[in-house]
Protein backbone atom coordinates (compact mmCIF):
# COMPACT_ATOMS: atom_id res chain seq x y z
CA UNK A 1 0.00 0.00 0.00
CA UNK A 2 1.12 3.56 -0.65
CA UNK A 3 0.04 4.78 2.76
CA UNK A 4 -0.44 2.76 5.92
CA UNK A 5 -3.92 2.64 7.48
CA UNK A 6 -4.22 4.96 10.50
CA UNK A 7 -4.59 2.21 13.11
CA UNK A 8 -1.48 0.18 12.29
CA UNK A 9 2.08 0.17 13.54
CA UNK A 10 5.05 -2.05 12.85
CA UNK A 11 7.07 -3.92 15.45
CA UNK A 12 10.26 -3.98 13.36
CA UNK A 13 12.25 -1.22 11.77
CA UNK A 14 11.95 -1.20 8.00
CA UNK A 15 13.87 -3.26 5.48
CA UNK A 16 16.21 -0.46 4.52
CA UNK A 17 16.91 0.56 8.11
CA UNK A 18 18.67 -2.67 9.01
CA UNK A 19 19.78 -4.01 5.65
CA UNK A 20 21.48 -0.90 4.35
CA UNK A 21 23.93 -0.35 7.24
CA UNK A 22 24.77 -4.07 7.14
CA UNK A 23 25.46 -4.09 3.41
CA UNK A 24 27.52 -0.91 3.74
CA UNK A 25 29.53 -2.40 6.63
CA UNK A 26 30.19 -5.65 4.78
CA UNK A 27 31.19 -3.89 1.58
CA UNK A 28 33.49 -1.42 3.33
CA UNK A 29 35.19 -4.24 5.25
CA UNK A 30 35.88 -5.90 1.91
CA UNK A 31 36.73 -3.07 -0.48
CA UNK A 32 37.42 -5.38 -3.42
CA UNK A 33 33.81 -6.60 -3.31
CA UNK A 34 32.22 -4.23 -5.79
CA UNK A 35 30.39 -6.72 -8.02
CA UNK A 36 26.94 -7.25 -6.55
CA UNK A 37 24.46 -10.10 -6.93
CA UNK A 38 21.19 -10.07 -4.98
CA UNK A 39 18.43 -12.60 -4.67
CA UNK A 40 15.12 -13.28 -2.97
CA UNK A 41 12.16 -15.62 -3.39
CA UNK A 42 9.85 -15.06 -6.33
CA UNK A 43 6.46 -14.57 -4.69
CA UNK A 44 4.48 -11.48 -3.68
CA UNK A 45 6.27 -11.04 -0.34
CA UNK A 46 9.72 -11.71 -1.75
CA UNK A 47 9.21 -9.23 -4.58
CA UNK A 48 8.13 -6.49 -2.18
CA UNK A 49 10.92 -7.06 0.35
CA UNK A 50 13.66 -7.44 -2.23
CA UNK A 51 12.29 -4.57 -4.31
CA UNK A 52 12.67 -2.21 -1.36
CA UNK A 53 16.15 -3.55 -0.65
CA UNK A 54 17.29 -3.35 -4.26
CA UNK A 55 16.21 0.27 -4.58
CA UNK A 56 18.29 1.23 -1.55
CA UNK A 57 21.34 -0.93 -2.34
CA UNK A 58 21.54 0.45 -5.88
CA UNK A 59 22.36 3.84 -4.38
CA UNK A 60 25.72 2.47 -3.22
CA UNK A 61 28.73 2.34 -5.50
CA UNK A 62 29.08 -0.95 -7.39
CA UNK A 63 31.19 -2.01 -10.33
CA UNK A 64 28.39 -4.28 -11.53
CA UNK A 65 24.88 -4.86 -10.20
CA UNK A 66 22.73 -7.88 -10.94
CA UNK A 67 19.80 -9.66 -9.31
CA UNK A 68 17.71 -12.75 -9.92
CA UNK A 69 14.79 -14.16 -7.94
CA UNK A 70 14.29 -17.88 -7.31
CA UNK A 71 11.19 -20.00 -6.86
CA UNK A 72 10.03 -20.24 -3.21
CA UNK A 73 10.50 -23.70 -1.74
CA UNK A 74 13.63 -24.40 -3.81
CA UNK A 75 15.80 -27.11 -2.24
CA UNK A 76 18.32 -27.62 -5.03
CA UNK A 77 20.14 -24.36 -5.67
CA UNK A 78 22.81 -25.85 -7.96
CA UNK A 79 21.10 -24.65 -11.19
CA UNK A 80 20.59 -21.19 -9.71
CA UNK A 81 24.20 -20.88 -8.56
CA UNK A 82 25.77 -22.27 -11.74
CA UNK A 83 23.30 -20.55 -14.05
CA UNK A 84 23.19 -17.08 -12.51
CA UNK A 85 25.47 -16.39 -9.54
CA UNK A 86 28.76 -17.77 -10.86
CA UNK A 87 28.36 -16.38 -14.43
CA UNK A 88 27.62 -12.93 -12.94
CA UNK A 89 31.21 -12.71 -11.68
CA UNK A 90 29.88 -11.18 -8.46
CA UNK A 91 31.94 -11.16 -5.30
CA UNK A 92 29.19 -9.77 -3.05
CA UNK A 93 26.08 -11.88 -2.51
CA UNK A 94 23.06 -10.44 -0.66
CA UNK A 95 20.44 -13.07 0.13
CA UNK A 96 17.05 -11.71 1.18
CA UNK A 97 16.00 -15.32 1.61
CA UNK A 98 13.63 -17.22 3.84
CA UNK A 99 14.72 -19.44 6.71
CA UNK A 100 15.62 -22.87 5.34
CA UNK A 101 16.37 -21.66 1.84
CA UNK A 102 19.16 -19.33 2.95
CA UNK A 103 21.25 -22.17 4.40
CA UNK A 104 20.84 -24.29 1.28
CA UNK A 105 21.74 -21.37 -0.97
CA UNK A 106 24.90 -20.61 1.01
CA UNK A 107 25.93 -24.24 0.87
CA UNK A 108 25.40 -24.50 -2.88
CA UNK A 109 27.19 -21.20 -3.54
CA UNK A 110 30.38 -22.41 -1.85
CA UNK A 111 30.11 -25.91 -3.28
CA UNK A 112 30.10 -24.56 -6.83
CA UNK A 113 32.94 -22.13 -6.39
CA UNK A 114 31.59 -18.83 -5.11
CA UNK A 115 34.44 -17.20 -3.13
CA UNK A 116 33.00 -13.79 -2.24
CA UNK A 117 31.25 -12.33 0.76
CA UNK A 118 27.77 -13.49 1.79
CA UNK A 119 25.28 -11.27 3.63
CA UNK A 120 21.97 -12.51 4.96
CA UNK A 121 19.63 -10.10 6.77
CA UNK A 122 16.98 -11.91 8.81
CA UNK A 123 14.86 -11.29 11.86
CA UNK A 124 14.21 -14.98 12.45
CA UNK A 125 17.58 -15.97 13.93
CA UNK A 126 20.61 -17.03 11.97
CA UNK A 127 22.51 -19.70 13.91
CA UNK A 128 20.34 -22.70 12.89
CA UNK A 129 20.51 -21.49 9.29
CA UNK A 130 24.28 -21.25 9.36
CA UNK A 131 24.45 -24.71 10.89
CA UNK A 132 22.55 -26.02 7.86
CA UNK A 133 25.20 -24.49 5.61
CA UNK A 134 28.02 -25.71 7.87
CA UNK A 135 31.50 -24.62 6.86
CA UNK A 136 30.05 -22.91 3.78
CA UNK A 137 28.64 -20.23 6.09
CA UNK A 138 31.95 -19.44 7.78
CA UNK A 139 32.47 -15.68 7.69
CA UNK A 140 28.96 -14.93 6.40
CA UNK A 141 27.44 -11.75 7.80
CA UNK A 142 24.04 -11.51 9.41
CA UNK A 143 22.04 -8.62 10.77
CA UNK A 144 19.45 -8.75 13.54
CA UNK A 145 21.01 -11.51 15.62
CA UNK A 146 23.25 -11.52 18.67
CA UNK A 147 26.23 -13.14 20.23
CA UNK A 148 24.51 -13.53 23.59
CA UNK A 149 27.83 -13.27 25.40
CA UNK A 150 28.89 -10.31 23.28
CA UNK A 151 29.15 -6.58 23.95
CA UNK A 152 25.91 -5.27 22.47
CA UNK A 153 23.26 -6.51 24.89
CA UNK A 154 22.06 -5.08 28.18
CA UNK A 155 21.33 -6.77 31.49
CA UNK A 156 17.62 -7.28 30.81
CA UNK A 157 18.30 -8.88 27.44
CA UNK A 158 20.84 -11.22 29.01
CA UNK A 159 18.35 -12.21 31.72
CA UNK A 160 15.59 -12.74 29.17
CA UNK A 161 17.91 -14.82 27.00
CA UNK A 162 18.82 -17.13 29.90
CA UNK A 163 15.15 -17.63 30.81
CA UNK A 164 14.13 -18.16 27.18
CA UNK A 165 16.94 -20.64 26.55
CA UNK A 166 16.09 -22.59 29.69
CA UNK A 167 12.50 -23.01 28.49
CA UNK A 168 12.94 -23.47 24.74
CA UNK A 169 16.53 -24.63 24.28
CA UNK A 170 17.40 -21.70 22.00
CA UNK A 171 17.85 -17.95 22.19
CA UNK A 172 15.19 -15.35 21.34
CA UNK A 173 15.08 -13.87 17.85
CA UNK A 174 14.64 -10.24 16.84
CA UNK A 175 10.97 -10.99 16.16
CA UNK A 176 10.43 -12.19 19.72
CA UNK A 177 12.27 -9.24 21.25
CA UNK A 178 10.32 -6.71 19.19
CA UNK A 179 7.08 -8.47 20.15
CA UNK A 180 7.99 -7.97 23.83
CA UNK A 181 8.45 -4.27 23.15
CA UNK A 182 5.17 -4.15 21.21
CA UNK A 183 3.25 -5.46 24.23
CA UNK A 184 4.95 -2.88 26.45
CA UNK A 185 4.12 -0.17 23.92
CA UNK A 186 0.43 -1.09 23.85
CA UNK A 187 0.36 -1.19 27.66
CA UNK A 188 1.91 2.31 27.78
CA UNK A 189 -0.68 3.59 25.29
CA UNK A 190 -3.55 2.20 27.37
CA UNK A 191 -2.14 3.73 30.54
CA UNK A 192 -1.53 7.16 28.99
CA UNK A 193 -4.87 7.35 27.21
CA UNK A 194 -6.79 5.78 30.07
CA UNK A 195 -8.68 3.75 27.49
CA UNK A 196 -8.60 0.69 25.25
CA UNK A 197 -10.41 2.60 22.51
CA UNK A 198 -8.43 2.32 19.26
CA UNK A 199 -8.61 6.02 18.42
CA UNK A 200 -7.60 7.11 21.92
CA UNK A 201 -4.65 4.70 21.93
CA UNK A 202 -3.56 5.81 18.46
CA UNK A 203 -3.61 9.46 19.47
CA UNK A 204 -1.58 8.72 22.60
CA UNK A 205 1.11 6.66 20.87
CA UNK A 206 3.32 9.54 19.65
CA UNK A 207 3.70 10.64 23.29
CA UNK A 208 4.33 7.31 24.99
CA UNK A 209 7.60 5.91 26.34
CA UNK A 210 8.30 2.56 27.93
CA UNK A 211 11.21 0.55 29.29
CA UNK A 212 12.57 -1.16 26.19
CA UNK A 213 13.91 -4.69 26.31
CA UNK A 214 16.80 -3.37 24.23
CA UNK A 215 17.72 -0.90 26.97
CA UNK A 216 16.71 2.70 27.57
CA UNK A 217 13.34 4.16 26.69
CA UNK A 218 11.32 2.92 23.76
CA UNK A 219 9.45 5.42 21.63
CA UNK A 220 7.29 5.12 18.55
CA UNK A 221 9.03 6.66 15.55
CA UNK A 222 7.13 7.83 12.49
CA UNK A 223 8.99 7.40 9.20
CA UNK A 224 7.43 8.91 6.09
CA UNK A 225 4.11 7.24 5.41
CA UNK A 226 4.98 4.31 7.65
CA UNK A 227 3.26 4.51 11.01
CA UNK A 228 6.42 3.71 12.94
CA UNK A 229 8.17 1.03 14.92
CA UNK A 230 8.09 -0.07 18.51
CA UNK A 231 11.56 1.21 19.23
CA UNK A 232 14.51 2.68 17.39
CA UNK A 233 17.48 0.58 18.40
CA UNK A 234 20.87 -0.45 17.12
CA UNK A 235 20.71 -3.69 15.18
CA UNK A 236 23.64 -6.03 15.78
CA UNK A 237 25.81 -7.11 12.86
CA UNK A 238 27.24 -10.57 13.40
CA UNK A 239 29.68 -12.85 11.59
CA UNK A 240 29.39 -16.63 11.73
CA UNK A 241 32.40 -18.45 13.18
CA UNK A 242 32.16 -22.03 11.97
CA UNK A 243 34.96 -23.39 14.16
CA UNK A 244 33.32 -22.01 17.31
CA UNK A 245 29.78 -22.68 15.99
CA UNK A 246 28.61 -19.25 17.07
CA UNK A 247 27.75 -15.78 15.91
CA UNK A 248 30.25 -13.07 16.83
CA UNK A 249 28.99 -9.49 16.90
CA UNK A 250 31.33 -7.23 14.98
CA UNK A 251 29.37 -3.96 14.74
CA UNK A 252 25.99 -2.29 15.10
CA UNK A 253 23.69 -1.17 12.31
CA UNK A 254 22.89 2.47 13.01
CA UNK A 255 19.44 3.58 11.79
CA UNK A 256 19.25 6.57 9.46
CA UNK A 257 19.15 10.09 10.91
CA UNK A 258 15.51 10.44 9.86
CA UNK A 259 14.50 8.23 12.76
CA UNK A 260 13.43 10.17 15.82
CA UNK A 261 14.53 8.68 19.12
Amino acid sequence: VDKAPPYTFRILMGTQDGYMPTVTYARDQNPSNRKYFGTSYNDATGKIVYGQTEQAVKALSWETFESKLYEPGTTDFAPFVTGYLIPSGANFLLMVSRTGEAGLLMKAARQYGYKGIIVWPSAAGGLPEFQIAGQAADGAILTQDWDWNGPYIGDEMKKLAVEYNAQYGSYPTMLFLNAVDAVRMIKAAVELSGSTDATAMRDAMPRIEWDSVFGGKGKLAAVGDRPGATVVHLMPIAKYDYAANKLVNVAQAIPPDKWTK
